[in-house]
């Protein structure tokens, strides 16, 4: 696996080099985040931050959007 992955060797031993995850939809798993920590930080990046509650409205609002067409 290391000769397709060589990164792997670079990981300290408690990070699993793959991680397994239940069969549901992606906006399942912001759903909940946003249920159960929803000021807890979704996203960090380059100095800005939006919490799990943000992100997950923006995505519907999102959604909506995308739903009446796009033009």
């Amino acid at each position: 696996m290391l000769e397709n992955r060589p990164w792997l060797k670079n990981y300290p031993e408690e990070i699993p080099s793959s991680l397994t995850y239940e069969s549901e939809p992606v906006q399942q798993y912001l759903k909940r985040a946003a249920e159960d920590d929803p000021e807890k930080n979704a996203i960090h990046f380059m100095g800005k931050e939006i919490t799990y509650k943000d992100l997950f409205e923006s995505a519907v609002k999102f959604a909506g959007y995308l739903e009446l067409g796009i033009r």
